[in-house]
């Protein structure tokens, strides 16, 4: 996990207009096992979920969502959260996992909500195919190079059944 995380550190440093989030620095190791603690503790709990592609013992792509917030009124919606490593993008694998996290039960979620950026328009189709649909966005909110982007505020109800796995 940690050397899939730090794959997408160099990918931003290598394409700064990616559209993708990260870090300044590489986090290190306690960096990461904060990280990986506190979502193991919500899968254990039962407040998250986290689905991992892997390809021959690698970890390709990873998928999480955990909860919208930690009150009682907002514990139904949880924020999914996507990254495959670049060679894998566009190979089905982002929409396999996708689609079995949507199919997992039981649900612990009733609503799905997502961030992505506007330039990212791969993604975009990717999460479209999959139900969400825009409901917003938040103007300015990411700023690299000297541009503003906005993110577009996507949502799903998780009772629509996810699409049917594409053929491997």
């Amino acid at each position: 996990m940690v050397e899939f995380y730090y794959t997408r550190c160099e990918e931003v440093r290598s394409n700064p207009d990616l559209f993708l989030w990260t870090q300044p620095e590489r986090p290190s190791l306690g960096d990461e096992a904060l990280w990986f603690g506190r979502l193991m503790k919500g899968m254990l709990d039962g407040d998250a979920n986290c689905f991992v592609a892997e390809v021959d013992g690698n970890v390709v792509g990873v998928a999480t969502v955990e909860p919208k917030g930690h009150h009682i009124e907002d514990r139904h919606a949880g924020i999914y959260a996507n990254a495959l490593i670049p060679s894998w993008r566009g190979k089905g694998v982002g929409s396999r996992r996708m689609t079995a996290m949507l199919n997992a039960g039981p649900r612990k979620f009733e609503n799905l909500y997502l961030t992505v950026g506007t330039d990212h328009t791969s993604a975009v189709r990717l999460y479209r195919k999959q139900g969400f649909e825009e409901c917003g966005r938040l103007p300015r909110s990411w700023h690299r190079n000297g541009r503003y982007l906005d993110d577009v505020l996507m949502w799903r109800p998780v009772e629509l059944p996810g699409p049917a796995p594409p053929p491997a």
